[in-house]
């Protein structure tokens, strides 16, 4: 019977390996798309603004010697404080095709969580929910997108295994474009455009910082009542926005007036 080591993520060389480790995971998966790099080691960067809200705790699996698997437990303070709740949430799990991997993997999140003085665990959240969240269950053969996830589909038959239940469904949707609307759709839409003197106009790359500031506002408030949201700090969303400023199309960001 193999031997599998569960250890602590302490220097650079046991998080080149964290990060890394999704690389043998997916080698012959042609739909993985690859994170940047430089973007998952800004996310376990202590100085990352997620970490003034929230703790966390990497780990990495070795089955023989041999890298395995890894997870990152979490404690988010601000989403507690937010739901007035005691849980604590597991994220960046990868795992090779070994159920007593994923077993030893969650087992060191949940007492982790527990030393915490939390009670409940919830996951995958790459964070939290304002970032990459969910297991992929359904689409294996479609790409993700952008901030969807993506995984082998024995992750959810092993994690279930373990006792976890769905939450909540969290849904991607394949839309055709253009998308021709109904005749008498567009006349309501025009009738209300009129009425309420609504105007439409695209993101002005040249004053990103006040377009942020617009964008976090709106962000936080028609969030509010979704399932498991947590409010961003403005340094966090601010530092979210300048990363998604590399690859952003203005084209693709509408503001409604």
């Amino acid at each position: 019977m193999s031997e599998i080591e569960i250890r602590k993520v302490e220097t650079k060389k046991d998080k080149k390996v964290f990060i890394n480790l999704p690389w043998l995971i997916y080698k012959n998966d042609p739909n993985w798309v690859p994170p940047l790099k430089m973007a998952v080691e800004d996310m376990l960067n202590p100085k990352h603004p997620f970490y003034e809200t929230g703790k966390a705790q990497c780990f990495i699996a070795f089955r023989d010697k041999d890298v395995a698997g890894r997870i990152m437990a979490i404690n988010p303070n601000a989403y507690n404080d937010y739901h007035g709740s005691k849980a604590g949430f597991f994220g960046f799990f990868e795992s090779i095709k070994d159920p007593e991997v994923t077993k030893a993997l969650l087992s060191e999140a949940e007492k982790w969580i527990k030393d915490q003085g939390l009670n409940e665990i919830q996951g995958p959240f790459n964070l939290s929910s304002n970032y990459e969240s969910g297991l992929l269950v359904k689409g294996f053969d479609d790409p993700p997108q952008i901030m969807m996830t993506y995984n082998p589909s024995y992750y959810a038959k092993y994690i279930d295994s373990l006792g976890y239940t769905k939450a909540m469904d969290l849904l991607a949707y394949n839309v055709s474009y253009p998308v021709t609307m109904p005749e008498v759709i567009l006349k309501i839409a025009k009738r209300v455009e009129e009425r309420n003197k609504i105007t439409y106009r695209f993101l002005d790359v040249k004053d990103f910082e006040n377009e942020v500031a617009k964008m976090f506002d709106i962000y936080n408030d028609a969030w509010e009542k979704n399932w498991g949201f947590v409010p961003m700090t403005e340094k966090e969303f601010r530092h979210t926005a300048k990363e998604l400023k590399m690859i952003i199309n203005e084209k693709l960001v509408v503001f409604v007036d």
